[in-house]
């Protein structure tokens, strides 16, 4: 496949797969997507993990099909299925469109204590029985902080001023949606999660995912040893550094031609 349709295609279906989970997050007119739920579910790493950690259910074996995955073409999950990496790209775009700077990137070396780190320390939680650090990592569960928290209750308002406006008319067929109490300390999360995202992408690209997720650490492992992957062919390259300035994982190292596929989240701004 031509590489700006292999592009294409990943971007599509990250769009997909954050459309309709953000969907079930928001669910503003009952609970109509239980079925697309389960499924979903089975393919977010953490959520599938913690389940099948209490279960032990073959249904809860979705992780195993993230960790062949990348095994097969590296961190495709970061960048296609994991929501809140979307939301980062999505993020990156307005950015861009925003800045009269034309952003650019280049190689940083990885933070290699921070990462391992952390982690380690949401391994030991695990065997621990305790699931805190690893609901405060996961980006499955800050996602949907972060919509559950501020999009849902913002759009519940629009939703339901639209309503009043429209039976001012005798219009009635937008239902009024209940409005539900918000846990203080739940929104101020949520908002640090987004100020906390809106920085590192604006700065650093996808530093999130290849510093502070412990999901992006352990696929990381896995990638470096995948079937298929980025590699700098040496005997036509000539350090440039155009590939490098798009790597929003800010792992292509240009001076010595080699790409940290440990860091690289499958965007394939580089290809072309």
């Amino acid at each position: 496949m031509h590489n700006g349709r292999l592009k294409k295609l990943r971007v599509f279906l990250s769009l997909l797969f954050f459309a309709v989970i953000t969907l079930l997050f928001i669910e503003l007119f009952g609970n109509i997507f239980n079925y697309s739920q389960l499924i979903l579910l089975r393919f977010q790493f953490v959520p599938s993990l913690v389940k099948f950690i209490a279960t032990f259910s073959a249904a809860s074996l979705g992780f195993v099909f993230s960790l062949l995955l990348t095994l097969l073409f590296g961190r495709v999950y970061c960048s296609t299925l994991c929501p809140l990496g979307t939301l980062q790209d999505i993020l990156a775009f307005l950015s861009r469109k925003l800045s009269p700077r034309k952003k650019l990137f280049r190689y940083r070396k990885p933070f290699n204590w921070l990462r391992f780190g952390l982690l380690a320390a949401v391994i030991l939680s695990l065997f621990t029985g305790s699931i805190l650090l690893v609901n405060f990592l996961d980006p499955y569960s800050a996602f949907g902080k972060i919509i559950s928290n501020i999009f849902r209750p913002s759009l519940v308002v629009v939703n339901n001023v639209t309503s009043i406006a429209l039976a001012q008319a005798d219009i009635y067929w937008l239902p009024r949606v209940k409005w539900i109490a918000l846990n203080k300390a739940a929104v101020v999360l949520a908002m640090g999660w987004t100020v906390l995202l809106v920085i590192l992408v604006a700065k650093y690209g996808r530093l999130y995912c290849n510093t502070l997720c412990p999901v992006g650490t352990l696929l990381g492992l896995f990638a470096k040893v995948s079937l298929f992957r980025i590699r700098l062919d040496k005997s036509v390259c000539n350090s440039c550094g155009k590939c490098s300035a798009v790597c929003k994982a800010e792992c292509i190292n240009p001076k010595d031609q080699s790409v940290d596929f440990s860091r690289c989240v499958g965007c394939m701004n580089c290809l072309s």
